[in-house]
């Protein structure tokens, strides 16, 4: 018999409410025999956050029980994070900026990572000064990523300075290695996808890219304006 790992990446192919039933259902079996598996708690948070169940209150709980065992686990610190800014905060924005500001690694990808959901916070409160230093730090710590390059474009091009939003977004731009659409299997449980798509995105859908080049097209446009 498949494990149950590989029994929810294929039952993930398919993303209706039944099939999701399913799925929460044989977790919540497995955590019944196995309360510390944190891959399965994992996939657990994402599946609950994912439409259309939709549910970050629980995923946030489930997310908080990781953390009550490995206080110190950067992914689950990252996701509850993402699903905190992503779904609509079930936390305080402040108490999940400490948490990953707390966090030491010697991993500068995953520092970069925890450096641009920091950012957020500044981004909620309106700081821009911090907003700009977390983001050029997150850039300088791993620079391969397009998210943290893209807000910092967005946030130069409001400032008027378009030269170094064009450098910024085209750099996010050319480090996007993948886009898939929604007829190709993502599976939406698996913690690596989801830190790809909404963490570094890197993995993203044609129609986010198309945003991306909305803005360089606007900061090109003005800049014509002024030469």
């Amino acid at each position: 018999m498949n494990s149950i790992i590989e029994q929810i990446i294929e039952l993930s192919k398919d993303g209706s409410v039944e099939t999701m039933t399913i799925m929460e259902t044989l977790i919540e079996k497995e955590l019944a025999k196995n309360p510390h598996n944190i891959e399965l708690l994992l996939r657990f948070a994402l599946l609950e956050q994912s439409v259309p169940f939709a549910d970050h209150v629980k995923s946030t709980m489930i997310l908080n029980i990781i953390l009550a065992y490995e206080p110190k686990n950067p992914i689950a610190t990252l996701v509850l994070a993402g699903v905190n800014h992503f779904c609509g905060p079930a936390m305080d924005d402040k108490e999940i900026y400490e948490k990953l500001t707390a966090l030491e690694t010697d991993d500068k990808e995953l520092e970069s990572m925890l450096t641009y959901a920091a950012s957020w916070y500044y981004a909620e409160i309106g700081d821009k000064e911090n907003l700009e230093r977390m983001l050029l730090k997150s850039i300088n710590l791993y620079p391969k990523h397009v998210f943290n390059r893209w807000k910092l474009a967005e946030l130069y091009f409001k400032q008027g300075r378009l030269e170094e939003a064009k450098f910024f977004i085209k750099k996010a731009m050319a480090n996007v290695v993948k886009l898939f659409g929604d007829e190709e299997h993502n599976d939406y449980t698996d913690v690596n996808n989801y830190i790809n798509e909404m963490i570094k995105g890197t993995h993203i859908t044609p129609e986010v890219y198309i945003v991306l080049g909305e803005l360089l097209r606007k900061i090109e446009e003005k800049l014509k304006e002024y030469n």
